[in-house]
């Protein structure tokens, strides 16, 4: 089965909204930011940027955004 990549009109399904959900709690809790803030907004928008470029896993996106220079605090 060929790999699956989004581009940025590609559609989120329900399934990969929760993979991406679970992401942002977990970090947002490790960090200690609150989820109703700007920084939660920009946070958010950089998790689906990675899943876009296609980083679809929990793990994946997780060490992206834990290692990624561009996306450390």
């Amino acid at each position: 089965m060929p790999a699956r990549f989004f581009d940025d009109d590609g559609a989120i399904l329900p399934e990969d909204l929760q993979v991406l959900q679970s992401v942002f709690d977990e970090l947002r809790k490790t960090r200690g930011f609150d989820a109703k803030t700007a920084e939660a907004d920009d946070f958010a928008a950089s998790i689906v940027q990675l899943f876009k470029a296609g980083f679809r896993s929990k793990d994946e996106l997780i060490y992206m955004l834990e290692t990624g220079p561009e996306l450390r605090d």
